[in-house]
């Protein structure tokens, strides 16, 4: 039995190794949905909301016109059938009906 560790020994640390470098660039880094927890006055609350038929945000790219309008407001995904697109990661254009997946403080909604 230990007369495979001499081999399996050096396979498993260049294996581990090749992970660790390899993993940035092979795997995807996404934005972790959560909420604050702090009990603090901005805190941010995640909310999923759906784009109405007649919205203005119809034809556009929401990071940009996030962007612009509310600089709080973080976009993780937009839901389309049964595709979730990430706006950091593609482009992506709003259609009637999309849900978004977000995350800024209760206010910015109120002045939408």
């Amino acid at each position: 039995m230990f007369e495979l560790s001499a081999v399996g020994l050096p396979l498993a640390v260049l294996g581990i190794t090749l992970i660790y470098i390899a993993a940035p660039y092979v795997m995807p880094g996404n934005a972790a949905p959560t909420c604050d927890l702090n009990d603090r006055a901005d805190m941010r609350y995640l909310s999923e909301f759906q784009v109405s038929p007649d919205s203005k945000l119809i034809g556009q790219n929401p990071v940009p016109f996030f962007a612009e309008k509310y600089p709080s407001f973080e976009l993780f995904e937009v839901i389309r059938g049964a595709r979730i697109y990430y706006p950091d990661r593609e482009e992506v254009v709003i259609a009637p009906m999309t849900f978004c997946l977000s995350r800024d403080r209760p206010t910015t909604w109120l002045r939408c």
